[in-house]
């Protein structure tokens, strides 16, 4: 009997000698934090990897948003790029029609009509710009004006050549049934600058320079 509760013993020794050792965080002695080498091994590689997955889907988030930020800062410079050249173009094209009606009065057909050709060289310009940048109908709307003053400013200049060998004082006449376009083109202008974030357009003085 006694020789048997030895045997038993020495049974359940051996068994608490042979479980792995249990590490326990914070020193507490319970099931829940109380783990050997390898339990915790796993743990730790489970929370790495964990961290790690994340980490990574941070990094991928703001190299997104970086990227969207910067093709958006992209496309918002070459809208205010296409403002600058359709005022700059509205511009040049206002000074050709006010050259071209000051010559006029003077009589020199020549010289008017070719500041004429130089706005319809404006116009076909002005028509190769990318419209689908203009995103803002506050800016849309004014070139669409200054294009149509622009085109109609041709048109005129085109009829008035047609007749001018047959009119008395052609050049005069050109100079009166423009002003309307010229005035029209000129506010047209002043908006377009605005928008662009140009200085006015001293009108006067660079036609003055030219004629």
């Amino acid at each position: 009997m006694v020789e048997g509760l030895d045997q038993l013993i020495q049974a359940v020794k051996s068994l608490k000698s042979a479980a792995p050792d249990e590490y326990c965080a914070f020193w507490w002695q319970t099931w829940a934090t109380c783990m050997t080498k390898a339990e915790w091994s796993g743990w730790v590689q489970a929370v790495g990897s964990v961290a790690a997955i994340y980490a990574s889907a941070k990094m991928v988030k703001r190299a997104d948003q970086q990227e969207r930020r910067r093709v958006a800062e992209a496309e918002e410079q070459e809208r205010k790029n296409a403002v600058v050249t359709a005022a700059q173009l509205a511009s040049a094209g206002l000074l050709a029609l006010s050259r071209a009606r000051i010559i006029a009065k003077t009589e020199n057909h020549d010289k008017t009509l070719g500041a004429l050709c130089s706005i319809e060289a404006t116009v076909t310009t002005m028509k190769s710009i990318n419209f689908s940048l203009f995103t803002k109908y506050t800016d849309l709307e004014p070139l669409l004006r200054g294009l149509a003053l622009l085109s109609a400013s041709v048109e005129l200049g085109a009829k008035w050549a047609a007749k001018m060998s047959h009119l008395p004082n052609a050049g005069h006449l050109f100079f009166v049934i423009s002003e309307p376009l010229d005035m029209e083109l000129g506010e047209v202008v002043i908006v377009l600058r605005e928008r662009a974030g140009l200085p006015p357009l001293q009108r006067d003085s660079d036609i003055v320079k030219e004629v």
